[in-house]
């Protein structure tokens, strides 16, 4: 009967016809109405009765203990149209959702209105699927990236490549890049100041089980006990050895304003996690001059750009200097100013925190609160790379001769700072 009392409530919230730029999120079964939900950082807060549904979450972890957490509940129940195509869910949460009605080789992309209904879409679902495209010019995916915000191409060309700006991907090292995506979940861009914004997919070619998952981040983080999520917002991910942003673990979506992750699971990607504890004063960070600050983003993008295609495939990451006693680090922030840091901050092992985020995730996959992609020639999809974790299944570099060829074409597009990644409490991510 609690169930069906949800449904009803959904009805209403739809009838009502709440603003379509409202944060969104994904249901999990069994689950029960509550008055409370959590804060940006994941922490229990009282909600204004009527602007959403919360729902409580029944979690078993690893060790087959079971806590009550609690959601929110935005399950799309039924098809909506504008005046450029038609939205229908992909699975009944607010996790994904299918366009149909348009034809992207002819659809006009000089027309702002078209992107803005695309992006609010994208905020709303956080995937988008439009099947039937096949055929997409390598120009034109380019063209839609471009609406989008702007390409950044940080990745190796590949001789096959339709165009300068796609990240070709195969399961066939003589039509596209291998291996791509597999090393652990993953956001994309972790070695940038600002990670990608979004991406885009087209698949030219599917192979049988190249299938590709997603995690809800806001959901995955809401369904951790209390304790995890406290030291998991005391986490800040070190990405490289020098002029290499250091990224929290927990912040603020800069578009949807709820908690999200930042995080890459791959053995070359992360070099360890700095703990800093929310309840310490924030003067110890500190804000760089503006000079300085573009002194260390210029070189951070030269050597991302040097860097990007070991980053991508071959894993040939450089390791991070372990802090000394002598070492500094500092944050853009606010006014300028600069303050030193414990002379030796603590600093994890990266697999000490990897390890835990996935099997965390994997335990998440199977109570079924992610998504399992499974593509079809001719799909094009839109990531909201802030807000979905991923990995390439191992079906995405079967055997070509008894699983098939498989073809993606991938783009990036990066927003600008008011996509660094910033906790609540305005403290955002710093270069080493």
């Amino acid at each position: 009967m609690a169930f069906r009392a949800v449904d009803v409530l959904l009805t209403l919230f739809f009838v009502i016809g709440l603003k379509a730029e409202q944060t969104t999120l994904e249901q999990v079964p069994e689950t029960e109405k509550s008055s409370t939900g959590l804060d940006h950082e994941g922490n229990a807060c009282a909600r204004t009765a009527g602007s959403e549904i919360d729902v409580e979450v029944k979690v078993v972890d690893s060790t087959g203990s079971s806590q009550v957490c609690r959601t929110r509940d935005a399950r799309m129940t039924s098809s909506s149209k504008n005046s450029f195509y038609q939205v229908r869910p992909l699975t009944g949460r607010a996790l994904g959702a299918e366009v149909v009605g348009i034809d992207l080789m002819r659809q006009d992309f000089g027309n702002s209105s078209f992107f803005a209904q695309v992006k609010a879409d994208i905020r709303r679902h956080r995937l988008l699927l439009f099947r039937g495209q096949k055929g997409l010019s390598g120009a034109r995916q380019v063209a839609f990236s471009e609406g989008l915000g702007r390409v950044e191409s940080t990745f190796y060309k590949h001789p096959r490549s339709p165009h300068p700006d796609i990240f070709r991907v195969s399961n066939d090292e003589r039509e596209g890049c291998t291996n791509v995506g597999r090393s652990g979940w993953h956001i994309d861009g972790t070695f940038m100041r600002t990670p990608f914004m979004y991406q885009t997919m087209y698949f030219d070619s599917v192979a049988a089980g190249g299938d590709t998952l997603f995690m809800p981040l806001r959901e995955f983080y809401a369904t951790q006990d209390e304790e995890t999520r406290k030291r998991w917002a005391t986490y800040w991910m070190l990405t490289g050895r020098r002029a290499a942003p250091i990224h929290p673990l927990v912040y603020q979506h800069p578009f949807r304003q709820d908690p999200t992750l930042l995080f890459h699971c791959g053995e070359p990607f992360c070099s360890g996690w700095l703990v800093l504890d929310e309840d310490e004063d924030r003067s110890r960070q500190s804000a760089v001059s503006e000079a300085h600050f573009e002194q260390q983003k210029n070189s951070t993008e030269e050597t991302n750009r040097r860097t990007s295609m070991d980053q991508e495939n071959t894993g040939n990451m450089p390791s991070h200097d372990a802090f000394g006693s002598s070492a500094q680090l500092v944050v853009q922030r606010g006014p300028a100013r600069e303050v030193k840091l414990p002379e030796r901050p603590m600093v994890l092992a990266s697999t000490d925190v990897q390890n835990e985020i996935t099997e965390a995730l994997e335990r998440a996959m199977d109570s079924g609160l992610g998504l399992r992609m499974q593509w079809v020639e001719g799909d094009f999809a839109i990531n909201d790379n802030l807000g979905l974790a991923h990995y390439a299944s191992p079906g995405t570099q079967g055997d070509r001769r008894t699983q098939g060829l498989r073809i993606l074409h991938r783009t990036t597009i990066i927003g600008g700072d008011e996509t660094v990644p910033r906790k609540a409490d305005g403290r955002e991510s710093f270069f080493a």
